[in-house]
């Protein structure tokens, strides 16, 4: 790409302002070409300068450099030029007397030369998306006009020259590219020399180019992937393990490791014959062709083989591809966690945690087991602090009516549980009790096994009679009454509560008993009795 560069000298313009600019033609002795003078302030004096925009790139900034001097010598002082570029493309629906851009190009500020009449010089830049379409090879022009605006240099402004410069759309012929006389088609080309500037016919078809993995891992083989024979993959086998052998070697000897890198083999001199004889050792173990593998007719490129059946000789593609692959330290403990090393999914680790220790590794307080003690049925996990420990936890629910008969403290049938374990336990009992005859009523806990301590209390109660009785449960099986009202027939409330303390296993079962005989007293269906321990 190069750069265009047209000079304007003043007789090349003509005015076009309102009001007609002075053509100045300096006198004397004086060689200076004619210029246009541009008096302060210069109120519609304008010059246009007419030119093609010869292979102009049709987006780079226009340069524009105006030289010009002032008439009687001032040496202080500024003046600004308004620049305008007007286009015009060859056959464009506009007349040509009607060119004109509206959009100011560029205001170029220069201070006058510190010499009387001395040369002075301002060079500014036109972006194309303010030269008013300008295109390459337009009809253009160079709209000159003194500011207005900056009245600071108190004399005429003599305006020389204008220049505009600016790339063109060709391209450098330094970089131009030089093929050879005659080429193969649908061959690849090739530098000839190194210049850059030369090719040649490289001779390899375009269509036996092979393709590349768009990333691989340095110094491994490559594979290829597929049957084409164009596309490769990395096989995942480094250099360094492939097995190198001897530049030369004798049909039919048989193979020897050259040192002990496993990866340099070398021919042993001993040879088998026709009739399968190794040199020197008689004949050859019967299981050289039989131990040839047979592979499957067709397979996916890039899977591993696995064993088909249980003959050790046949395989098959097993469908997994080696990518997928998961590769396993050098060394691990043995019981230990493997866990994955980095982010890829390939690659496992020893984790350090053995398979014994997984429990502890998930418990909050960091104790050797999660659950500790004795579990039994019914029993629910309770966190201590330090581990799950088994509570006990059982509701029992009257399933038939239980008639009351006795007058002493009597089990109720079905009201019972079994504690296989000493502790301390919260009790509660809730239901009901039907009376045809007046009586009273007691109630209390008993317990098989050894009692440390026990105690409770509840309610007997009449929706007619309001409070019929309170019982006090001062010891296993024992209780003390305290009635509030008379004894009443009809349906009854039974609430109670309270807490024992056992140091041995046993049975603890709800008992009742009615103060007479006669009539009939039964414990409703229904009736729960909760047990938890605490």
């Amino acid at each position: 790409m190069g750069t265009v560069v047209q000079v304007f000298e003043a007789p090349a313009g003509y005015s076009t302002g309102s009001v007609t600019a002075e053509f100045f033609i300096g006198g004397g002795t004086t060689v200076t070409p004619p210029s246009w003078a541009f008096t302060n302030p210069g109120t519609s004096l304008e010059v246009t300068f007419p030119f093609k925009a010869v292979s102009y790139d049709g987006a780079s900034n226009i340069s524009v450099t105006i030289d010009w001097y002032a008439q009687t010598g001032a040496i202080t002082g500024s003046v600004d030029w308004k620049v305008w570029i007007v286009s015009q493309a060859a056959g464009a629906a506009e007349s040509m007397e009607a060119a004109d851009n509206a959009t100011l190009g560029a205001t170029l500020s220069s201070t006058v030369n510190g010499t009387a009449k001395g040369p002075t010089r301002v060079t500014g830049s036109i972006t194309q998306a303010n030269a008013d379409g300008l295109a390459a090879d337009n009809i253009a022009y160079v709209r000159v006009q003194r500011s207005t605006s900056n009245t600071t240099l108190a004399d005429t402004a003599e305006l020389k020259s204008v220049t505009i410069s600016y790339s063109d759309g060709l391209a450098n012929p330094s970089s131009f590219v030089s093929g050879p006389a005659s080429a193969v088609s649908g061959n690849l080309p090739s530098y000839s020399g190194t210049t850059g500037k030369l090719i040649a016919d490289s001779g390899i078809a375009a269509a036996n180019v092979v393709q590349g993995p768009a990333s691989t891992l340095a110094s491994n083989l490559a594979g290829f992937n597929g049957s084409t024979g164009k596309l490769l993959y990395d096989s995942g086998i480094p250099v360094a393990n492939v097995v190198q052998c001897s530049t030369t070697s004798t049909t039919t000897a048989i193979v020897k490791w050259a040192s002990t890198t496993g990866t340099s083999v070398a021919n042993s001199g001993v040879l088998i014959d026709a009739s399968n004889n190794v040199t020197g050792m008689g004949t050859l173990n019967t299981r050289t062709i039989a131990n040839l593998v047979d592979g499957p007719a067709s397979s996916t490129s890039g899977n591993l083989a696995s064993y088909n059946g249980t003959t050790g000789k046949t395989v098959q593609d097993s469908g997994v591809a080696a990518a997928s692959v998961v590769v396993g330290p050098a060394s691990a403990v043995s019981g230990n966690i493997a866990t994955y090393n980095g982010t890829t999914g390939k690659l496992v680790q020893d984790s350090g945690v053995s398979a014994t220790a997984h429990a502890a590794r998930h418990n909050v307080g960091g104790a050797d087991a999660i659950f500790s003690g004795t579990w039994n049925s019914g029993d629910i996990a309770y966190w201590n602090g330090s581990s799950w420990v088994p509570k006990f936890h059982q509701s029992v629910i009257l399933t038939s009516a239980f008639a009351v008969t006795s007058t002493t403290l009597a089990d109720v049938t079905g009201l019972s549980v079994t504690l296989t374990r000493a502790g301390s336990y919260a009790f509660r009992l809730g239901g009901g009790v039907t009376a045809t005859t007046a009586t009273a009523m007691s109630m209390a806990m008993n317990y098989t096994g050894t009692v440390t301590s026990v105690g409770g209390s509840g309610v007997i109660s009449t929706p007619s009679a309001g409070w019929f009785l309170y019982a006090n449960q001062v010891a296993n099986n024992a209780q003390a009454n305290a009635a509030t009202g008379t004894a009443a027939t009809g349906n009854h409330v039974l609430d109670f509560r309270g807490g024992i303390t056992v140091s041995t296993s046993g049975t603890l079962s709800f008992r009742y008993s009615r103060a007479t005989s006669g009539g009939t007293t039964n414990i409703v269906v229904g009736t729960c009795l909760t047990i938890n321990e605490i």
